[in-house]
């Protein structure tokens, strides 16, 4: 049943990148870019099935521990028949393989509440993190006792006469080497920390898309790279943070960074920034910037919905 699936590409971004605008969407998980980067072959292929009304994009997970379908994101977009198709892979993924539930790794709120509703007890839910959604106007004019911190961090940096400017060919393997110097110092202390994959992977295929869906820039000190960041949009109205690494031993350059690119987004209304991972010192660092609404996101396990399926 899963012959029509196909390797996703950035020549699908268009066309999500519409699809998801059509839909409201706004949680950083539907950043056409990172739905391309999150496929990493052979381990972790990202696949895209089209139907008339709805699209499905799932990856495959093969390792020495499991084999598992998974779901991204739900079906796009929810509605009887792919609630319907739902119940057809969980019912093939109980009779055919060893894996007797579908995992949709990231939900946002309105679709738990429709897949609750027709789930019921079928349904498992958890929290999985919270998207930061920001001004970007209101960020870079830093106004007000609220913006305090934030503007002291940056003038700390400013002293240092950094200087920001967009990517170039030559700026992507210092970032890679920053990226695994941040690894080393700060990634592998906290093993919930998985975005060294896709970040790396945006690095070695940065120039596989287009300007308009993912721009990168860089932050020098003293002649030398010492961060870098990627944005882009997910729409028309909401732009993504996808990436930020910088220099830790910097005070401040992370806020610096952050400030300097919501400068070049401001076409945007909202921009998100992703979650927190539950970290305090991370939530701290991402209220400084005061976002204007902050986004429950979830993690959902789906068996057969029985009696409930078309409630």
């Amino acid at each position: 049943m899963f012959s029509d699936f196909r390797l996703i590409s950035p020549s699908d971004n268009g066309y999500l990148k519409d699809m998801f605008a059509s839909a409201g969407k706004e949680s950083w998980c539907y950043f056409p870019p990172f739905l391309n980067l999150y496929s990493l072959l052979p381990s972790r292929p990202v696949y895209i099935y089209e139907q008339p009304s709805f699209t499905i994009i799932a990856q495959k997970v093969t390792n020495r521990r499991e084999e598992r379908l998974d779901l991204l994101i739900p079906p796009v977009s929810l509605n009887d028949n792919s609630v319907e198709w739902l119940n057809e892979v969980i019912n093939y993924l109980i009779m055919h393989t060893q894996q007797s539930d579908l995992r949709i790794l990231w939900v946002d709120e309105s679709d738990l509440e429709f897949l609750s509703n027709r789930f019921g007890e079928s349904l498992k839910y958890k929290l999985k993190d919270r998207d930061y959604l920001y001004e970007p106007q209101k960020v870079f004019d830093k106004k007000g006792r609220e913006f305090r911190d934030l503007r002291k961090k940056i003038n700390r940096v400013a002293r240092l006469d950094p200087v920001f400017n967009e990517i170039q060919s030559q700026d992507l393997k210092p970032a890679e080497n920053l990226l695994k110097d941040w690894r080393k110092n700060q990634g592998r202390k906290r093993e919930f920390l998985l975005d060294w994959g896709y970040t790396m992977s945006s690095l070695k295929r940065f120039y596989e898309f287009s300007r308009s869906e993912l721009r990168g820039w860089q932050v020098s000190v003293s002649g030398s790279l010492r961060g870098f960041a990627l944005a882009g949009p997910i729409s028309n109205k909401v732009g993504c943070f996808f990436v930020v690494k910088t220099d830790t031993q910097i005070d401040g350059l992370s806020e610096y960074l952050r400030w300097k690119v919501f400068s070049e987004l401001l076409d945007h209304s909202l921009v998100n920034d992703a979650g927190d991972l539950g970290l305090p010192g991370l939530r701290q660092h991402k209220m400084k910037m005061r976002p204007s609404r902050i986004d429950n996101v979830y993690s959902v396990n789906l068996t057969r919905t029985g009696s409930k399926k078309y409630e």
